[in-house]
């Protein structure tokens, strides 16, 4: 899978209209709406690794870089539930 697939299969798991951006020199990006959340990730083709910044309320809760999908996916499901449970 390419960076720009695999920023793709990222951004699916939260919003199957998730929009990728992708520069002339070989950087994906992406940034969508979930709620109060907002979330900001990019690639590249030199490093197909996801940087994955999570915001609540446009203030940075945090960053994550990883190459794994499933990690990324539970490290900010799991951010975002805790801070569901926190304002309710």
């Amino acid at each position: 899978m390419n960076s720009h697939e695999t920023l793709t299969k990222f951004a699916q798991h939260y919003r199957d209209d998730a929009r990728i951006i992708r520069s002339t020199r070989g950087t994906n990006l992406t940034a969508f709406n979930l709620g109060h959340f907002h979330i900001e990730a990019s690639n590249s083709d030199d490093n197909p690794n996801i940087f994955c910044d999570l915001y609540h309320h446009y203030t940075l809760i945090t960053s994550i870089n990883s190459g794994d999908l499933k990690e990324l996916h539970t490290t900010i499901d799991d951010t975002i539930n805790s801070l569901k449970e926190d304002i309710a």
